[in-house]
């Protein structure tokens, strides 16, 4: 039987119960999903709590890591991603 995790990524869109120890950015790790984008898709302002649910849509395109001293258009990257500031190690839409 699959976990929920390999059965997820066969998924685009759906709904994860947050977990004990679950941020927001250790969602955008576990299913490759920008921040700024589980933020607005939930419309988010705070701390997140075990059980909360969180919408998780994967239909967003390719996604990379913003590596420290990384040379990429960031007027690019910050509209398509809907981020006024990129930080290091954040995961972003190409």
């Amino acid at each position: 039987m699959e976990s929920f995790f390999e059965c997820a990524f066969k998924l685009e869109k759906f709904l994860y119960a947050a977990e004990e120890g679950d941020d927001l950015f250790s969602i955008q790790q576990k299913f490759g999903v920008p921040l700024s984008r589980i933020i607005k898709d939930n419309a988010l302002c705070g701390e997140i709590e075990v059980g909360q649910y969180i919408f998780i849509d994967r239909t967003g395109g390719e996604t990379f890591l913003a590596l420290p001293d990384e040379e990429f258009d960031r007027d690019v990257i910050e509209k398509k991603n809907d981020a006024p500031v990129v930080y290091p190690f954040q995961l972003l839409y190409k």
